[in-house]
């Protein structure tokens, strides 16, 4: 629920596996690189063993194998709860769900009261600098009991503590590279405009942008790396959705009309493995 969340500073998917058990990741080094493990049941390669939803909105990933693009990881902003469902859940869910399923559930519009909230925090990394972040959600009835529309933001930077060297020389050529930045907005608007008839058009969307992979060179001591090339990248996803419902008395009809797009652009020092190749011709 929101309030452990709070509680416990929960704000990504990592944060989540470290207070839910059976619930594991694997990393190639890289923010959203992560391949999410439900009872131990994982996939290196192919389909995801684990379904990952958004409301009622499914943004599972294929598992890209040697490519460093894992599940998404959706920042927890305005979330009101989170369900662990511990597969097989193929009856429910169908594929992707051999392992179990996770649900990010985001609070809905309130079309009565208005308000608001924001918090903020600092902190610091060991072998670096400061951290912060900063989030706000409003929440404004447009038409009372009729309309309204809710708004989210948040903001966070997280301090690097790797230092690069030169391959050539061995001087130090970046400080602290692996930093990551993450900016989320979210906008949910709801209307009912007849008895019955509930209208919800949301729009999720998030970037991660990282300077350098969480990854060390063996070596050269603690929290080094002698890469050629600087391995940077970002990660952006957006999710756009309309789910309308309408209580016909003895049942509800739901229809969800929704699109994922995800762009995870990233740069690979080959250099210890195309000198091979390239030595060759």
């Amino acid at each position: 629920g929101a309030a452990q969340l709070n509680e416990q500073h929960l704000s990504n998917t990592e944060d989540l596996t470290r207070v839910v058990p059976n619930f594991s990741f694997s990393s190639n080094g890289n923010p959203g690189s992560n391949a999410l493990e439900v009872r131990g049941i994982s996939s290196s390669a192919g389909a995801s063993t684990v379904g990952i939803y958004l409301d009622d909105v499914s943004i599972t990933a294929r598992t890209r194998g040697t490519y460093n693009v894992g599940q998404p990881e959706p920042y927890l902003l305005d979330v009101d709860q989170i369900e662990v469902l511990r597969g097989p859940q193929g009856t429910l869910y169908g594929a992707s769900s051999e392992g179990g399923v996770i649900k990010f559930r985001t609070n809905p519009v309130n079309l009565t009261d208005f308000g608001g909230t924001a918090s903020a925090s600092l902190s610091g990394t060991q072998h670096g600098g400061p951290n912060y972040s900063v989030s706000a959600v409003l929440n404004a009835p447009l038409v009372d009991g009729i309309m309204g529309l809710r708004l989210g933001a948040a903001t966070s930077y997280d301090d690097g503590y790797i230092d690069r060297y030169s391959p050539d020389t061995g001087g130090k050529v970046g400080s602290n590279v692996n930093d990551h930045r993450t900016n989320v907005a979210r906008l949910a608007f709801e209307a009912r405009p007849v008895e019955g008839l509930a209208i919800n058009p949301n729009l999720f969307y998030e970037r991660i942008s990282y300077g350098s992979s969480d990854t060390v060179s063996l070596g050269l001591g603690n929290y080094s790396v002698e890469d050629r090339v600087s391995d940077g990248g970002s990660d952006t996803m957006i999710v756009p959705s309309l789910t309308v419902t309408y209580d016909m008395g003895g049942a509800t009809r739901t229809s969800i009309t929704s699109d994922y797009t995800r762009d995870a652009k990233y740069i690979y020092d080959g250099t210890a493995f195309n000198s091979v190749y390239i030595g060759a011709c």
